[in-house]
C-alpha cells in the first residue's frame, strides 16, 4: 500500500469515527443526518481530490468509501423521518447540498478544476460508477421533493411583506432545478445500456414522489417530463418501469 493510499484510508477511517460521534440527541434526527452527510461529503471530496492528483481512478465501491456514500445518500434514514415542515427547510437544504456535492464527485470524477466538462469523461464515469451514481440520483430525487414541499410551506407561511423577489426567484429556481433532476433520472432510466435494477430504482424514486411533481412542476417542465414518460412507456419493455412511468404520467396529467 502506497503512502498516499494509506493516508486516504486513515483519513476516511477517522471521518467515519467522527460520524459515529455525532449524536441525534443534539438536535432533530433530520438535522443530525444532515450534519453527518456534510462531514461525509467533505471526506469524499478529499478522497476524490487525492486520487485525481495522483492520476488514479477512484474506487467508490471500496468499503471505507462506500461507507461515506451510504451516509450521504441515506434514503432509509430520510424516509423514516416525519413529513417535513417549513421549520425543516434549513437542514433539508444542507443535506441536499451535501448530496449534490457527493453526486458531483461521482459523475464528474477526474474533471480538472476550471476545465470544461468532457462528454467522454462523463460516459466513462457513468460506465464505471453507474451503481453509485444511480443511488445518488435516486436519493437526490427524494430529498429535493422534500425540500420543495418544505419550501412551499415556508413561502405560504410568510407575511405578505416578506415574500420578496429574492425569495420568489429562489423558490422558482428550486422548482426548475427539481424538474431537471427528475427529467435527468427518467432519461437515464430510459437508456438501453443502464442496468435494469438501476433503471427501476430511478423510476421508483420519481413514482414515490409523483404528488410533489404534480404540484411543483411548471407547465413547460410538466410537458417535457410527460414527453419523457411517454417515451419510456412506448419503448421500454420492463413491466415494472412502464407501470411506474404510467403512474407518474397519470399524476402529472391531472389538473392542479
Amino acid at each position: 500500500m502506497t503512502r498516499s493510499l494509506r493516508r486516504q484510508v486513515a483519513f476516511i477511517a477517522l471521518t467515519l469515527a467522527a460520524l459515529a460521534m455525532i449524536s441525534p440527541a443534539r438536535s432533530s434526527e433530520g438535522n443530525a443526518a444532515s450534519k453527518n452527510a456534510k462531514v461525509a461529503a467533505n471526506a469524499l471530496q478529499e478522497y476524490g481530490n487525492d486520487r485525481r492528483r495522483a492520476g488514479l481512478r477512484a474506487d467508490f465501491a471500496a468499503p471505507a468509501v462506500d461507507g461515506l456514500l451510504r451516509v450521504i445518500f441515506d434514503s432509509e434514514r430520510l424516509l423514516a423521518l416525519p413529513e417535513p415542515t417549513a421549520q425543516d427547510l434549513p437542514w433539508l437544504m444542507d443535506w441536499a447540498d451535501a448530496a449534490n456535492r457527493g453526486y458531483k464527485q461521482l459523475f464528474l470524477f477526474g474533471l480538472e478544476p476550471g476545465k470544461r466538462i468532457d462528454q467522454t469523461l462523463l460516459a466513462r464515469n457513468m460506465r464505471d460508477y453507474e451503481d453509485q451514481i444511480s443511488v445518488g440520483m435516486s436519493f437526490l430525487i427524494r430529498i429535493v421533493a422534500m425540500e420543495v414541499n418544505a419550501s412551499a410551506l415556508f413561502m405560504a407561511d410568510l407575511p405578505k411583506e416578506q415574500v420578496t423577489k429574492i425569495r420568489i426567484d429562489g423558490f422558482r429556481g428550486l422548482r426548475k432545478g427539481a424538474a431537471e433532476c427528475v427529467q435527468g433520472a427518467l432519461l437515464a432510466a430510459a437508456a438501453n445500456d443502464m442496468k435494469l435494477q438501476n433503471a427501476r430504482m430511478l423510476v421508483a424514486a420519481v413514482r414515490d414522489t409523483r404528488d410533489t411533481w404534480a404540484n411543483a412542476l411548471y407547465p413547460e417542465d410538466r410537458s417535457q417530463t410527460m414527453a419523457v414518460l411517454k417515451h419510456i412507456i412506448a419503448h421500454v419493455s420492463d413491466k415494472e418501469i412502464v407501470e411506474g412511468a404510467a403512474d407518474v404520467l397519470t399524476a402529472l396529467a391531472k389538473e392542479n
